[in-house]
């Protein structure tokens, strides 16, 4: 997922939000000494990260074409496979998840939404088996979404719009003897869309599926009558007239109830808000950002965590419009809002509270982890001083180390401006002396042992006094 899209017609073409492209900027930041590169994934064009029953990731990734399943191992490390080629090269991983006994399901999509697979790694082998061959009347697929049910068999949900603002919303399962049976949830090609809808199951702690889909304008919960009723009925979220959903939407079991996120377009108002909703005996949403893009969303016994990314053209400094700085967000239903200094591709919780991250680097996808949500916030100011730029600012929750303080211009490599040490109460200052150019301006701090890099990204350009 990455922020060219969101240019075209200045803010998020509205269909294919959820495409990472091979070209997006990569933000070059000395490496740190526990961020483990993932082999294989440099150039990854799109990334997902899944945890396993034991802890262990797994990142599935669109890589010149192909799809790469990477997976670490406790005392091995990681190592990379490469899937069998899939229908086209034009591609996207939509999900991935990991059954109990060590299946990967890795749900991918054709950029253009002709096509729809599942592709599944066992002890035995690859298997891949295509759930929307193509499309006719000029159909085209939503970003779809993946789950597992409690016996780990792989639930798919997508829907297909059409040029007559017919929609169609797909429900697939695969019973017990390995057949994928699919269940028709909408009829009569509702609801009517004028963008292409996108969708996400959910399992609940019962069993029962629930899917979430966003289209036009609005968002809807479908649920059954009963545990053997084959009657869906829908219960709105969301609706906003001047907003459009955009890209995927992503749902997840809450205790009880149903969280799901996506991302609202407000183009009239330069905006594409992270809307997060709860449905329990009523339903409520909430804006956790105004100005970026979802990647991912995790529910905890304390509530809802949703990985995000903001963005900044090159427009702001005089350069390509189609060229980006990105500041990876993590968010929570709780209201804290926590900046990376990197891209972010995934987001997942590990079993035993522990979360897992993965970053774009100079040298492919990065995996980090990290006991809990991290609560370090970087706080940056810059303005013009005689002869340069005074950078200045605080990181609080540090205990110590160095911030490097990096001259930014979207699509060009960073330049390091200076590191300096924090004061005991957190604080640090420097002057970029007779810079070139208007630039944007990033600090960027790591924590230890784990090595996360937080950030603060000025997303107004600093001119030099």
């Amino acid at each position: 997922m990455c922020a060219e899209t969101i240019a075209a017609a200045g803010i998020v073409s509205p269909v294919r939000l959820a495409v990472l492209t091979a070209l997006a900027f990569v933000l070059v930041v000395p490496a740190a000494a526990r961020a483990e590169g993932v082999p294989g994934t440099l150039g990854a064009a799109s990334a997902k990260l899944a945890v396993a029953p034991d802890g262990t990731p797994r990142v599935a990734a669109i890589v010149g074409g192909r799809l790469v399943l990477a997976s670490r191992s406790a005392t091995a490390g990681w190592s990379s496979q490469l899937a069998p080629k899939l229908p086209t090269t034009s591609a996207f991983v939509a999900g991935v998840a990991v059954a109990p006994g060590g299946r990967v399901d890795v749900l991918v999509e054709e950029a253009q939404g002709s096509w729809l697979a599942l592709v599944q790694r066992r002890a035995a082998g690859w298997q891949t088996h295509v759930i929307v061959r193509k499309l006719t009347k000029r159909g085209v697929l939503g970003v779809a979404g993946l789950a597992l049910d409690h016996a780990g068999r792989p639930v798919v949900a997508y829907a297909v719009g059409y040029p007559t603002r017919k929609t169609w919303l797909r429900l697939v399962r695969v019973d017990a003897r390995g057949r994928y049976v699919t269940t028709g949830i909408t009829k009569l090609g509702f609801p009517p869309s004028d963008s292409v809808p996108s969708a996400a199951p959910v399992v609940l702690p019962n069993g029962r599926v629930r899917v979430v889909e966003t289209y036009s304008s609005a968002a809807i919960e479908w649920a059954t009558k009963g545990p053997k009723s084959r009657v869906w009925q829908g219960q709105f979220l969301f609706t906003s007239p001047l907003g459009s959903p955009a890209g995927p939407v992503a749902a997840a079991a809450a205790t009880p109830g149903v969280w799901s996120c996506w991302t609202e377009l407000y183009p009239d108002f330069a905006e594409s808000h992270i809307v997060l909703a709860l449905h329990r005996d009523d339903e409520r949403s909430t804006v956790l950002a105004n100005h970026a893009y979802l990647v991912g969303l995790v529910a905890t016994s304390a509530g809802a965590e949703v990985a995000a990314d903001d963005y900044v053209d090159g427009s702001v400094v005089g350069g390509s419009p189609s060229a980006f700085d990105y500041a990876g967000l993590l968010l929570s239903s709780s209201g804290q809002t926590v900046e990376l200094a990197e891209q972010i591709e995934g987001y997942a919780l590990e079993p035993d509270g522990g979360r897992q991250l993965l970053l774009v680097g100079p040298a492919g996808l990065e995996w980090y982890e990290t006991p809990s949500l991290p609560s370090v916030t970087v706080n940056l100011t810059g303005a013009p001083v005689a002869g340069g730029v005074g950078l200045s600012g605080r990181v609080a929750g540090a205990t110590g180390g160095s911030v490097q303080l990096l001259r930014e211009r979207p699509g060009e490599a960073p330049v390091l401006v200076a590191t300096v040490p924090l004061a005991a109460d957190g604080s640090f200052s420097a002057v970029d002396s007779a810079p070139p150019s208007l630039s944007l301006y990033r600090a960027v701090y790591r924590t230890a042992p784990d090595g996360v890099p937080f950030g603060s990204l000025l997303r107004a350009p600093v001119k030099a006094g």
